[in-house]
């Protein structure tokens, strides 16, 4: 039996490696049996469902081999799943076997074979690799699955089980939104986001917190996107816009504000542990190597869990914009936390989450789609300041200008930017001055390295170590910022030259991608548009030339910078823009034309002025263009 079963397995095994169009018809017929013998009541035996792990392995296989074409066996397979994946029956405790464990369930000892919990565990995991194989085939059988697997996320006494169950649950909501049926994906969301809260609420174990906290984002994205247009085999990027998502959440039992609150909840409970360990440290005579190790490695997890709150609160402004904002900052303690945390006397880690928070309000959390699908206002910085009860930028400004992690002043940086792009430049008239200051202050005396570095090859190993690359990344998104503030009202910038004249002295970017090719697009439709003052055309021609030669040396996703992703951005927005732009080096060649045809003279100056490998990049430049 165990033999049989085995090769079953096999056999599904080198299907899958022949490929769909060699194996369909012998899987089917495969399915047909492994289903029948070792899943189908009416027909298995007692003495092979020992094998039957092996058999659902092959039932898997099958699925992945054969998609849609699996869904017939779907009614016999899932229930014999679904009720492996229960949690297994325990006994109250009577002796300890080498194959058991024991746990405490109500105030009494219990025993659960080890075995079961394997079973469990399994069955947790091929529940959501089925999902995954059949996408919106799966669609009918989420809610039942939901249902079953949900409460093992919690009450399961192994943290492994609990993870393959946690893990299982934002595939299983992404299978009702594939189906493209509303109801179905708000029902489905309601379920896993629930069962996820309750775990998350009672959870004492680190990575399975984390694991929650992962999933609880992946759930809210995956759940409201609307996928139509998205092809099935594609792994899309992250919601970008709250135009892409159905605003499934508002008036269920897991809306923005209680998912917010749940979120605070477990924020406050990270904070509690971290003062407990800190004061034990201080006055426990018995504190010892040991426990400082074990306290150090618990606060590692923490760290990362803080970073995952504030990835599941971006998550919400993702997908529901303006509503989650007001549920994360109306009627909760959001906003006196981030008020405490963004001040200079709080710890590292906790200005750290304020700036990534505060950084995707502005990013995602002012705008709702309205009846046309356009991006509408929705809340105003002078709205934010009233429900934050603090200046936003302010605090902003407060978490970027003190020295510290470079991930922090990153972050900051990067939302001072965004404000300036969605709430233009009026908004930040107030303060404008020391945000100029600020940012100016993070490239001065950074101009680009291939000034000095001819035409030699750019890559990681110029950045000396990953202070040096973090760094980087800081003044990178600064330029950015800048170019957006200086874009947003350039009359105002364009007798004082300084702004200009750094920013220009800066390009190209070479850490950040996605701020990369922000600037250097800025550089050509600056140009185009002449909104670059005419003292500063010199720069403008370096700059174009610096660009080319960055492009020449096969910069990350066809941008000037390195192929080293950035430490604290994804390139989620610059895959999608790359994708429909046309490639930089288009508009670097449209850009240096313009200035040609409108400045000869200017332009030939600036040209005789420059260094031989500039020269020479422009000429290549201007010869790729007249081939095309």
């Amino acid at each position: 039996s165990a033999l049989r079963a085995r090769s079953l397995e096999c056999l599904a095994l080198l299907g899958s490696a022949a490929g769909v169009h060699l194996f369909r018809s012998d899987a089917t017929e495969l399915a047909q049996l492994v289903t029948k013998e070792y899943l189908d009541d009416n027909h298995r035996r007692p003495e092979d469902d020992a094998e039957r792990p092996a058999a659902m392995r092959c039932v898997v296989r099958l699925a992945k081999t054969l998609g849609a074409d699996f869904e017939p066996f779907l009614h016999t397979v899932l229930p014999a799943l679904l009720s492996s994946a229960e949690a297994p029956k325990t006994a109250l405790y009577e002796e300890d076997e080498d194959d058991d464990i024991s746990a405490f369930d109500q105030g009494n000892e219990v025993v659960v074979r080890t075995e079961a919990l394997e079973e469990q565990e399994m069955a947790c995991q091929l529940v959501r690799l089925l999902a995954e194989a059949l996408a919106d085939g799966f669609g009918p059988y989420v809610e039942q699955s939901l249902v079953r697997i949900g409460p093992v996320c919690s009450n399961s006494v192994a943290e492994e089980v609990r993870i393959r169950a946690v893990t299982a649950v934002p595939q299983l909501v992404k299978c009702a939104a594939l189906t493209g049926d509303q109801a179905k994906s708000q029902r489905a969301c309601a379920i896993g986001i629930g069962a996820l809260l309750t775990a998350l609420e009672t959870e004492d174990d680190n990575e399975t917190r984390l694991a929650i906290l992962q999933a609880l984002r992946h759930t809210i994205e995956d759940g409201t996107r609307i996928w139509i247009g998205i092809p099935l085999n594609h792994d899309p990027l992250r919601v970008e816009s709250t135009l892409e998502c159905f605003p499934l959440l508002i008036n269920t039992s897991v809306n923005p504000a209680i998912i917010s609150n749940a979120l605070l909840a477990t924020e406050r409970a990270m904070i509690q542990r971290r003062a407990i360990r800190l004061a034990e440290a201080a006055i426990d005579v018995d504190y010892d190597e040991e426990r400082e190790l074990q306290d150090k490695a618990s606060s590692r997890f923490e760290v990362q869990g803080h970073f995952l709150i504030a990835d599941a609160l971006g998550s919400l402004l993702r997908t529901h914009g303006a509503i989650a904002l007001c549920a994360i900052l109306e009627e909760s303690g959001w906003p006196s936390r981030l008020r405490d945390m963004a001040q200079p006397a709080c710890i590292e880690d906790d200005r750290c989450f304020a700036a990534y928070v505060l950084a995707d309000l502005f990013d995602y959390g002012l705008y709702m789609p309205s009846d046309n699908g356009q991006h509408q206002r929705k809340v105003s910085i002078a709205d934010l300041a009233v429900i934050l009860r603090a200046e936003p930028l302010e605090l902003l400004l407060l978490v970027a200008e003190s020295q510290g992690s470079a991930g922090r002043r990153q972050a900051a940086i990067f939302g001072l930017g965004r404000a300036a792009l969605r709430c233009g430049f009026e908004a930040l008239a107030h303060c404008l001055p020391r945000i100029l200051t600020l940012l100016i202050n993070n490239l001065r005396g950074k101009s680009t390295r291939l000034e000095e570095n001819d035409e030699e090859q750019v890559d990681d190993d110029d950045f000396e170590d990953d202070d040096d690359y973090d760094n980087s990344t800081v003044a990178d998104n600064a330029a950015s910022a800048l170019y957006y503030i200086i874009r947003a009202h350039p009359a105002s910038l364009k007798e004082d030259c300084t702004a200009w004249n750094i920013w220009l002295d800066y390009l190209p970017l070479l850490a950040d991608a996605e701020e990369a090719d922000v600037c250097a697009r800025g550089l050509c439709s600056a140009i185009l548009e002449q909104a670059i003052p005419q003292t500063l055309i010199p720069q403008a021609v370096a700059a174009i030339a610096r660009i080319h030669i960055a492009l020449e040396q096969g910069g990350y996703c066809g941008t000037t910078a390195t192929d080293r992703p950035s430490a604290t951005s994804s390139d989620n927005r610059l895959k999608r823009s790359q994708a429909v732009k046309p490639p930089l080096i288009t508009n670097l060649t449209t850009a240096i034309q313009a200035l040609q045809t409108r400045q000869p003279h200017e332009v030939q100056l600036a040209f005789t002025q420059l260094p031989n490998h500039l020269q020479a990049t422009l000429h290549r430049l201007s010869s790729s263009s007249e081939g095309s």
